[in-house]
């Protein structure tokens, strides 16, 4: 009987038959031995099984699953049912991360007594090859203690790093709060890793640059978004419960709130949001739906006395983002300057 692994490694494996032999050997090669690789095959259409299959056979560390439905959260899920490592990482099957990823992040974690061990990486766009990473803002702490920093410190970090790659997370802080994956959804690692960082004691960060994210042309995400505006929503509304047993939703209501938001508009910066990313038919889908879609859940979702004002409010603001270039300035400012001009346009 082996003692159990140091990391347990997730694939998730969809469609990427082009990748996932190189994905696969860079695990094999890591510098810390002592792990396992899970790897779960999403149902899918292409040669990927086979590959799976080599690597499974050849060496003792790599599993094989299946699991058919669920999307990449439900493959993850199916991941952790079998998951025997202190930590957890998540790699997806069209990256790759250099030898010494799990060995360094492993080190920091045990050094830090740290939940939660997260790395830099590096872009890689599929036609152009490397490009470097986002540069680490100056403000980013390399450790964050709950016991002593606060949300002003806690939130931009959750910001930052809010994919469920390039980490590792202990795997007791996982089972111990029964977290899980959204199913069936777009954008879940964002909602279980933002869960995952709002449970978490203490946290660090390395500048290393350890983990190749290669970035497809057409990704699932696009794709979904046409189908179901909700799915950040949805995604977020899954951890909700998570976070109200262990007593950190009401501290943290009011910024997840905006957060959500940001994602989906991009932010006062107007930033990357999945507005940017469909046409202006669809923006103006995505605004009804989801200002109907608010009115619509139950108070219990969100108890902020005025939260389905400021939603109302927040997209106009939207509405008339794409018209008056300097408005996302006022974004954060107070709801009550803007009472006045909001109600004629949205339905009460």
């Amino acid at each position: 009987h082996m003692p159990n692994p140091k990391i347990s490694v997730i694939v998730p494996v969809y469609n990427s038959q082009k990748y996932l032999r190189h994905c696969l050997q860079r695990l094999a090669e890591q510098t810390l031995p002592d792990i396992e690789v899970l790897m779960v095959n999403n149902n899918t259409p292409d040669g990927s099984q086979q590959i799976m299959d080599e690597f499974a056979a050849r060496d003792p560390r790599f599993k094989s699953f299946f699991r058919k439905d669920g999307m990449a959260g439900g493959a993850r899920n199916e991941g952790l049912k079998h998951a025997r490592g202190e930590y957890v990482a998540f790699v997806d099957a069209d990256d790759w991360v250099l030898p010494s990823f799990l060995e360094v992040l492993y080190h920091n974690a045990r050094q830090y007594q740290a939940d939660i061990s997260s790395c830099h990486f590096v872009q890689k766009d599929e036609e152009e090859g490397l490009s470097p990473a986002t540069p680490v803002p100056p403000e980013q702490q390399h450790f964050l203690d709950r016991q002593k920093d606060g949300p002003a410190a806690w939130t931009p970090a959750i910001t930052r790093n809010n994919v469920a790659w390039r980490k590792i997370i202990r795997t007791r802080l996982i089972t111990d709060n029964r977290l899980s994956f959204p199913e069936n959804l777009a954008y879940e690692d964002l909602a279980f890793t933002t869960a995952c960082f709002l449970l978490a004691d203490k946290v660090c960060f390395s500048d290393e640059e350890l983990y190749i994210y290669q970035r497809r042309k057409q990704t699932f995400s696009h794709h979904r978004l046409q189908d179901d505006p909700y799915c950040v929503y949805a995604a977020f509304a899954h951890i909700r419960p998570v976070l109200d047993k262990a007593g950190v939703y009401a501290g943290v209501q009011e910024w997840l709130e905006y957060y959500i938001l940001e994602i989906i508009c991009g932010g006062e910066n107007g930033g990357n949001g999945l507005l940017k990313k469909v046409s202006l038919a669809q923006k103006r889908r995505f605004i009804n739906q989801a200002r109907d879609f608010y009115l619509q859940l139950p108070s219990s979702l969100f108890q902020h006395r005025n939260a389905v004002f400021r939603l109302k409010f927040s997209l106009l603001l939207i509405t008339l983002k794409y018209r008056l270039p300097w408005l996302p300035s006022l974004y954060r400012a107070p709801l009550n300057l803007f009472t006045a001009i909001s109600k004629p346009f949205m339905r009460s």
